[in-house]
């Protein structure tokens, strides 16, 4: 096998590799859009949202401050896919729930 052969092998390679991965994150989208759609998976992710702390102060003069600034950043990141996958839905989730 030439060098060349070894070249266009590995760059197939990675092409499918490359397939396989935004196949992966499609299907991740597709599911989160799909979720949005189920009220228990809201509810629950609506409190796990609220939890994160996203909108209170992380600041408590020790170390708890990089904790919560911790949770706040995970509780973004979250919100942050599934807003990229229905932002209508994603909004919903920050509201107060009806109790």
């Amino acid at each position: 096998m030439t060098d060349r052969d070894e070249r266009d092998e590995t760059a197939a390679q990675r092409a499918k590799q490359l397939k396989k991965l935004l196949d992966w994150k499609e299907q991740l989208h597709n599911d989160r859009t799909t979720l949005l759609s189920d009220p228990a998976f809201c509810r629950v992710m609506s409190d796990m949202i609220a939890r994160s702390g996203m909108f209170q102060s992380v600041m408590t003069g020790n170390s708890q401050t990089y904790h919560k600034s911790g949770r706040q950043d995970f509780g973004r990141e979250i919100w942050s896919d599934l807003a990229n996958a229905d932002l209508d839905a994603a909004h919903e989730l920050l509201k107060p729930p009806h109790i």
